[in-house]
């Protein structure tokens, strides 16, 4: 039985999916936890209106603080020395949103 995770890029980070889905492609712990592709669905209203969603699909249920462990590794270098915040959301539909940012 495989399990969603929604992932929301704050365009504050100024990051492409495309450059998100290189950097998790490129990791063999990421590529690990799951396929990650883009979402075709609109945001939430707690997003802003310009940020991307993306959607993961795993295997099995991934806790998620190891999942936005596995998101500030793939990230901080690149943010040094704004690191990026992951935010977790759940709404209780089986599917958490994670919400990336960079930390003020």
């Amino acid at each position: 039985m495989s399990h969603e995770y929604q992932i929301a890029l704050d365009p504050a980070l100024q990051l492409s999916p495309a450059d998100f889905l290189a950097a998790w492609n490129a990791s063999p712990d990421a590529q690990a936890a799951g396929h990650l592709r883009p979402d075709s669905a609109t945001p939430k209203s707690y997003l802003p209106p310009e940020a991307v969603t993306l959607v993961l699909q795993t295997a099995v249920t991934i806790a998620t603080t190891v999942l936005a462990d596995l998101i500030y590794d793939l990230l901080k270098a690149r943010y040094y020395p704004k690191k990026p915040k992951v935010i977790t959301i759940d709404q209780g539909n089986g599917r958490p949103t994670l919400i990336i940012t960079i930390e003020e």
